[in-house]
């Protein structure tokens, strides 16, 4: 008799992600530290639902953390907000899209330091696959803003 209602998307796995990245300066650079280096950690838990057979609609809120050393981009506490959706075209392949908007704890040249986020002072949106099966990992392709810089990004990774 008509409908049928969305159903809860149960997942086996968590996310967690964590960003450590360095750099060696090139010449002419003047930071305090020559070798800058990178920190991002947020950790996110929300629900999701089932619309149809093969389409998951999300949305996350979490903690974490991010900064660059060297006085390149100052540490901050952050509020990851995440919205996402997943096409399963097989049990092996997951289109995939998010937009996340940061609300952060730090000092105020973090502040309002992107033009995507409607609340918040950071934004990323992104697009790509999620492999599972014999490669368990993902590829993707994003935008970000942060400090008033945009940067655009691509990555890989697996699930472990």
């Amino acid at each position: 008799i008509g409908q049928r209602l969305p159903r809860i998307a149960r997942r086996r796995k968590s996310a967690v992600q964590l960003t450590l990245g360095c750099s060696k300066a090139s010449h002419g650079h003047h930071s305090a530290n020559p070798n800058p280096c990178q920190r991002d950690s947020p950790v996110g838990f929300g629900p999701g639902v089932f619309l149809g057979d093969n389409l998951q609609v999300g949305a996350t809120i979490g903690v974490g953390f991010s900064g660059i050393t060297g006085g390149v981009l100052p540490f901050a506490w952050k509020v990851p907000t995440e919205a996402f959706v997943i096409l399963e075209l097989s049990p092996e392949v997951r289109p995939m899209a998010y937009f996340r908007q940061d609300y952060l704890f730090g000092p105020d040249s973090r502040k309002n330091g992107s033009t995507l986020a409607r609340w918040g002072d950071e934004a990323e949106a992104g697009a790509g696959l999620r492999f599972s099966g014999k490669l368990d990992g993902f590829v993707y392709g994003s935008v970000r803003e942060m400090a008033g810089v945009r940067y655009w990004g691509i990555g890989m990774g697996a699930v472990l």
